[in-house]
């Protein structure tokens, strides 16, 4: 079943990049399983779950993944990248409800991770959190 599902994102991550001429496709189809693995280990668990892209130009998963699991409706493929949408080339806090950092630049999302973890560990009385940090190209 999750190889079918990761099927459906990749093509979708595809016709995305075809249909707005979006780069970054590799970066992209790397990130399909880690991004299930997390979601779904997340819902099952009921953990807080944070995950950390130190590659935001891989914004084509996240909304492939986000719209595959109904977080959010009604996303166009051709609205990306056009003016005035919300869905952009590197993700920001500000077109997701999900993430709490804006991400661009490879690398820097590390040391955000290893805060948040350190964080998460020294706050009693809390609900269990893991930090998933995505690095790479």
């Amino acid at each position: 079943m999750i190889n079918n599902f990761s099927q459906k994102i990749r093509s979708d991550i595809t016709q995305l990049s075809f249909k707005s001429k979006s780069a970054h496709l590799g970066s992209c189809l790397s990130l399909v399983e880690m991004l299930i693995a997390v979601i779904n280990f997340s819902k099952k668990k009921k953990n807080k779950c944070e995950i950390i892209f130190s590659k935001g130009h891989a914004a084509m998963a996240y909304y492939a993944i986000l719209k595959n699991y109904g977080y959010i409706k009604n996303f166009c493929y051709e609205n990306y990248l056009k003016k005035g949408s919300k869905f952009w080339a590197h993700i920001t806090k500000s077109n997701s409800n999900f993430l709490k950092f804006s991400f661009g630049s490879l690398g820097y999302g590390l040391g955000i991770a290893a805060g948040l973890a350190v964080g998460y560990k020294n706050i009693k009385n809390k609900k269990k959190s893991f930090v998933y940090c995505r690095t790479g190209n």
